[in-house]
C-alpha cells in the first residue's frame, strides 16, 4: 500500500470515529448516561436510569428492551433530554410486572364486547380469571340473542354457536347492581374456532367497554427531547411527553394514559390502542393532557366502546391554578369543580393568593373527548369576597381554565387628603379647631377609621378615633379638637385606620396618610401662674395661718374676723368677775 493510500485509509477513520455508535451495554443494573449516537440491537434486560444527553440520539432497533425485576427493585427510567433523540424501530419495550386484567364494574361500565369476525363458523371462548380470582357475577350473551351465560369459576367456555346471522358480537356484563358488589377481573382469552387457536392476554384485547387495569409498570420514558417509534410494540409502558413525540403502526397494550406535558405532543398514526388504564378513581383514558398547550393527534384503530361514560380518547387536567385578588384573607368560593360539580372554599394568603391545588384525581380534570365524539368541558365559577371593617365587598365570574387568574374584587381606596386649621398658633392644653379631610377615590363605599398621632405618640383629639363613610369617589370634612402638651411648632400625621386583614397590595399604610401645617404652641402664662407651684405653696400657707388664727378667736368667743382690741394682760375687776 502506498503512502497516499494510507494516508487516505487513515484519514478516512480519523473523519468516520466520531460516528460510530456507542456499544450497548450489558444486561443488569445500569445508570447510564449516553453522550454520543448509541444503536441497541440486543435483547436485554436492564433496572436503573439511561439518560440521553442533549444533540445525541439512542437507536432501538430489531431488538426486545424489559426490566430486570432481579436488580435493584426492578425498574427502568430512560430520560430524553432537550435535544436528544430515542428511535425505536421494529421492538418491543415491555414494562409489565405481572398478569395484566380487565375489571369490570356494575352496570354500563362492567360491559365487555367481542367481535369475533364472520357469522356461521362455531367454536369455544374460554375466559380466565386472574389467579385467586373467579368470575362470578359476570353474564355473557349474544347480540340479538335473548339466550345468556351465567360465568363461574376462574375459567369459564363459551360455546360459539354457528347458527348466528349477521353478527356475533359476544357481551360480557356484570349483572350484580347490589351495594357490595365487587369488580371482576379477566386476564386471558382462548378461541377455538376452526382452525383457529388463538390465546391472548388482557392486555391484547381489543374488545372495549372496560377498564385495563394491568399490575403497576416498572417502565417509564420521560420524553423531554424527540421520540421517534415505528412498526414496535409498548407493553405497559409509562410515556410522559413534555417534547414531541411521533408513533406510526405501532401497538400501545397497557400503555396509557400517555401524559403530554406543557406545550409537549403527541401524534400517533396506524397501530392500535388496546384496552384502557384509568387516569382517577372512574376516569379513564388514552391521552390524559396537562394544562391548556400541550396537543395530541391520534388517528389509529382504538378500543371498540360505545358507552362514553368508559374509556375517554383524550382527559385535559389542571394540576393547580393560581388565583390573584391582592386582597389578604380574601375567601373564594368555587362551584362545578371537576365532573362531579364540586364546591370548596379557599382562603387567600398575606400576599391576597389563592392556590387551587387540585391534585392528581378527579379534581383535576377539567375536560374530556369520549369515544362517540362527545365531548365536556369545566364550567366552574368563583365568587370571591372579602370581609372587613371597612365592609363586605364581592364578586363573581368564570374560573376558567388558565393556570393563573386575576380576580379583581371592587374595594375602597380611601386617604385622609389634608388637614387643617384657621389658626397658625395656639396655646398648649387649649383646644384647637381641626379640619380633616377624607377621600375615597375607589369603586366602592366604605366606612373607614382615622387614626392621629403628634411626633409618633397619638394625639389628644377629640372625638378621639373619627369614623367616616364613603361612597365610591366621595370627600368629606371632620371636625375634630385638638389639644397639644408640648411647646413649639407641631404637626398633627392623620391617616386611615388598617384593616384586621391587613392592606389590600398596592395601597400602603403612608400613602393613605397626610400631615397638617406646623401649628406653634405656646405657653398659656396665667394658666402658668395658676398652676405655678411656688404660688400653690404660699397660697397653701397663708390658707393654714389663716385657718389657726380663726381656731384661736372660736375658742374665745370671739367671732372671727371682727376688728376688737384683745388684752392680753389681766386686770384687777376682770378677775373679781
Amino acid at each position: 500500500m502506498s503512502f497516499r493510500q494510507r494516508f487516505t485509509a487513515v484519514l478516512l477513520l480519523l473523519l468516520v470515529a466520531p460516528y460510530v455508535a456507542a456499544s450497548q451495554p450489558n444486561s443488569g443494573f445500569i445508570e447510564d448516561t449516553i453522550t454520543s449516537d448509541s444503536v441497541w440491537d440486543n435483547d436485554a434486560q436492564y433496572a436503573g436510569a439511561i439518560t440521553v444527553t442533549s444533540g445525541h440520539t439512542l437507536t432501538i432497533v430489531n431488538s426486545t428492551i424489559a426490566v430486570d425485576f432481579g436488580e435493584m427493585g426492578g425498574a427502568l427510567t430512560m430520560i430524553i433530554e432537550e435535544g436528544a433523540t430515542l428511535i425505536v424501530e421494529n421492538s418491543t419495550l415491555d414494562g409489565r410486572t405481572g398478569e395484566a386484567a380487565i375489571s369490570l364494574y356494575p352496570g354500563q361500565a362492567g360491559r365487555l364486547t367481542f367481535d369475533l369476525g364472520s357469522a356461521g363458523q362455531a367454536g369455544t371462548l374460554t375466559l380466565k380469571a386472574p389467579q385467586g380470582e373467579n368470575l362470578t357475577d359476570l353474564e355473557a350473551s349474544w347480540a340479538g340473542v335473548e339466550e345468556s351465560d351465567n360465568l363461574s369459576g376462574d375459567s369459564y367456555t363459551i360455546t360459539i354457536p354457528s347458527n348466528l346471522s349477521g353478527q356475533t358480537d359476544l357481551v360480557i356484563e356484570h349483572t350484580n347492581t347490589s351495594f357490595d358488589a365487587v369488580s371482576r377481573q379477566i386476564a386471558s382469552t382462548r378461541i377455538l374456532r376452526g382452525a383457529t387457536d388463538t390465546n391472548t392476554s388482557a392486555d391484547a384485547l381489543r374488545s372495549g367497554g372496560q377498564f385495563l387495569i394491568p399490575t403497576p409498570t416498572a417502565f417509564s420514558i420521560i420524553a423531554i427531547g424527540d421520540v421517534s417509534m415505528e412498526n414496535s410494540t409498548l407493553l405497559a409502558m409509562d410515556l410522559r411527553i413534555h417534547g414531541d413525540t411521533t408513533i406510526s403502526s405501532t401497538e400501545l397494550r397497557a400503555s396509557t394514559p400517555i401524559h403530554v406535558y406543557d406545550r409537549g405532543s403527541f401524534t400517533m398514526s396506524g397501530g392500535a390502542m388496546t384496552g384502557c388504564k384509568e387516569y382517577s378513581a372512574s376516569y379513564a383514558a388514552e391521552v390524559v393532557h396537562h394544562g391548556m398547550e400541550s396537543t395530541s393527534n391520534v388517528s389509529t384503530e382504538h378500543v371498540s366502546i360505545a358507552v362514553d361514560d368508559l374509556c375517554k380518547r383524550s382527559l385535559r387536567v389542571l394540576d393547580t391554578q393560581t388565583l390573584s385578588t391582592s386582597l389578604p384573607g380574601a375567601r373564594v368560593f368555587l362551584s362545578g369543580i371537576s365532573p362531579l360539580e364540586e364546591s370548596y372554599t379557599l382562603l387567600a394568603n398575606s400576599e391576597g393568593t389563592v392556590n387551587v391545588d387540585r391534585g392528581s384525581g378527579y379534581r383535576s380534570i377539567i375536560g374530556w373527548i369520549g369515544p362517540t365524539g362527545v365531548s365536556w368541558q369545566e364550567d366552574a365559577m368563583f365568587n370571591a369576597s372579602w370581609s372587613t371593617e371597612w365592609g363586605v365587598y364581592s364578586t363573581v365570574g368564570i374560573l376558567g381554565t388558565n393556570m393563573t387568574l386575576g380576580i379583581d374584587i371592587p374595594i375602597p381606596v380611601p386617604s385622609v387628603t389634608s388637614i387643617t386649621s384657621a389658626d397658625s398658633s395656639a396655646n398648649t392644653n387649649s383646644p384647637l379647631a381641626v379640619t380633616i379631610t377624607v377621600s375615597n377615590e375607589g369603586p366602592a363605599a366604605g366606612r373607614f377609621a382615622i387614626k392621629c398621632t403628634v411626633g409618633g405618640v397619638d394625639a389628644q383629639i377629640d372625638p378621639r378615633q373619627p369614623h367616616v363613610t364613603l361612597q365610591a369617589n366621595e370627600s368629606k370634612e371632620i371636625q375634630v379638637t385638638w389639644r397639644n402638651q408640648v411647646e413649639g411648632a407641631s404637626y398633627l400625621d392623620c391617616r386611615i385606620v388598617e384593616p384586621s386583614e391587613g392592606m389590600p397590595l398596592g395601597q400602603s399604610l403612608t400613602g393613605s396618610g397626610t400631615s397638617s401645617a406646623a401649628i406653634s404652641f405656646s405657653l398659656d402664662q396665667e394658666a402658668l401662674d395658676d398652676t405655678n407651684p411656688t404660688m400653690i405653696i404660699i397660697a397653701l400657707l397663708i390658707a393654714l395661718v389663716a385657718a389657726a388664727v380663726a381656731g384661736i378667736l372660736i375658742r374665745k368667743g370671739e367671732p372671727p374676723g371682727l376688728d376688737i382690741p384683745v388684752s392680753l394682760t389681766k386686770t384687777k375687776d376682770s378677775e373679781e368677775e
